[in-house]
């Protein structure tokens, strides 16, 4: 019995996770397993994509900057230079994935620092609506785009600084290693597979590779964007961060060989 990832097979065992086969996979849990999931990089990669306006490498960060400036000129976000980050979100719009969590957040956040966020996706109709009311109040800051649009996934994300991944549950979860590839840096809640690709940056400095909640609340996912929002400050530190995730390999090969 195999599923997507090591913390999923262990959380599939509980009442919370198991979705009323909890009972049948405990009593199978010496054949279950839980193999993570890999990344296509022949699709998710900074060079030669056809998606993306400018290439970058860890070698040479300079189209990832390139890439920032074109997304917000794309969506006539006011360009703020280097100085304010970009997060944004890429999904299902269901409260599975923590869009209810994030609609509390955002608010408090956008007031408090000069940060940018960007959200694509589509799902419930209630959440649509919700994400394009909050962002009427940040009209300088938010761009809602309610859509499924595979091109412009790749440049969002490429242009980028973080991504939002507070997710109730994800059994492995993918945005999460396209991101890292793109050299933008993931927060997500410590679930599924989302636990077992990222390390924290604060509590294991020297190889984190992104920020980790393990409560799913408004002060838990503050404080995970106020942790970046500090890293963001340090640029050279940043760099080296980018760098550091540009090069994980979360490719096919080691899932293939388990």
């Amino acid at each position: 019995v195999t599923t997507v990832s090591p913390t999923y097979a262990k959380e599939i065992l509980t009442e919370k996770f198991g979705e009323g086969l909890d009972g049948v996979l405990r009593n199978r849990r010496a054949d279950l397993i839980g193999i993570l999931n890999g990344a296509d990089y022949q699709q998710w990669r900074t060079t030669n994509n056809k998606f993306l306006p400018s290439e970058f490498s860890s070698a040479n960060l300079t189209g990832k900057y390139k890439n920032k400036l074109l997304i917000r000129k794309e969506f006539e976000l006011p360009s703020k230079g280097k100085r304010t980050p970009i997060y944004s979100f890429i999904g299902r719009l269901a409260h599975q994935k923590g869009i209810h969590l994030l609609l509390e957040t955002l608010p408090h956040l956008l007031s408090k620092y000069k940060i940018q966020f960007m959200l694509l996706g589509t799902g419930d109709p209630y959440l649509e609506n919700e994400c394009h009311q909050i962002a009427s109040q940040f009209p300088n800051q938010i761009r809602i785009l309610t859509e499924y649009n595979e091109s412009l996934a790749h440049r969002i994300k490429a242009g980028s600084d973080f991504l939002l991944m507070p997710s109730l549950y994800e059994p492995c979860g993918l945005n999460q290693m396209y991101s890292l590839r793109y050299g933008t840096i993931p927060i997500v809640n410590a679930v599924g597979g989302l636990n077992d690709s990222i390390t924290d940056i604060n509590k294991y400095p020297r190889f984190g590779n992104g920020f980790k909640i393990t409560q799913l609340n408004k002060k838990s996912l503050s404080n995970a964007i106020s942790r970046s929002i500090k890293l963001y400050s340090n640029p050279n530190k940043l760099i080296r961060i980018r760098k550091r995730v540009m090069k994980i390999d979360f490719s096919w090969n080691k899932g293939a060989n388990r």
